[in-house]
């Protein structure tokens, strides 16, 4: 087994399915990829979102400590299954995530309900700390 190297930040979670061959997150491989996120959420008001988290091939995240996402196999690009997670008050949540892609193609990518549709999460509401 070869050492892991970090790579650069992420910008977000709005990475859509890829080609084969192209690079996976940020990383400058295109298979056998596997990365530890952690970083925060901002969620602009309390109340009850909707969310649904994207990958190929595994996730398993959270959000405030909450499991939002679990999906252990590999897979296309299909969603992990909506999840509400409960914000009390507006503000910044901690989101943490392990990745991996394997073979072929890649996505990660994270929608929410806003305003009673679904939509992809921008990536402006992502943030992390060095």
């Amino acid at each position: 087994m070869r050492k892991a190297r970090r790579g650069p930040p992420l910008r977000g979670l709005s990475y859509e399915d890829n080609s084969e061959g192209d690079l996976t997150l940020t990383s400058r491989k295109s298979q056998k990829v596997a990365a530890a996120i952690s970083g925060f959420i901002r969620f602009d008001a309390p109340g009850t979102y909707t969310v649904n988290v994207f990958s190929n091939d595994g996730i398993v995240a959270s959000i405030g400590g909450k499991q939002i996402a679990l999906y252990d196999e590999i897979h296309a690009c299909e969603p992990a299954g909506e999840q509400d997670v409960i914000v009390p008050s507006a503000g910044w949540y901690a989101v943490e995530a392990t990745y991996f892609q394997r073979k072929g193609t890649a996505c990660l990518a994270m929608d929410w309900n806003v305003g009673g549709r679904m939509g992809p999460v921008p990536d402006s509401a992502f943030a992390h700390i060095d």
